[in-house]
């Protein structure tokens, strides 16, 4: 008589994860939001910042918060940029508050 074979099956090795496995397209989004970080850094503490919104400001606000607690000049103002008078009084907004966009 034969021995009984067994019905169980062992599970194939895991093939080993390394970082040259990941797809491009996850490369790409990743070395983004690190450039993206990385600069926006930079800019908040380098450059003046207008924010131009049209109706919501509370998130304005939120972002005029971030750009001020990295060191950053911002002014924040309500604007339709589809309107030629509300552009203008975001540009004399901004030469008030920022100084004049041209030196």
């Amino acid at each position: 008589m034969s021995a009984p074979q067994s019905t169980e099956r062992q599970a194939a090795p895991a093939a080993p994860r390394t970082w040259r496995a990941l797809p491009a397209g996850i490369w790409a989004l990743g070395l983004g939001s690190l450039f993206m970080d990385t600069s926006s850094e930079l800019i908040h503490s380098l450059l003046p910042v207008c924010i131009s919104y049209l109706r919501n400001q509370a998130a304005a606000d939120a972002v005029v918060d971030e750009i001020v607690r990295a060191g950053g000049q911002v002014t924040a103002v309500a604007a339709d940029v589809s309107v030629a008078s509300d552009v203008v009084r975001l540009f004399e907004h901004t030469d008030k508050t920022l100084g004049p966009l041209a030196r």
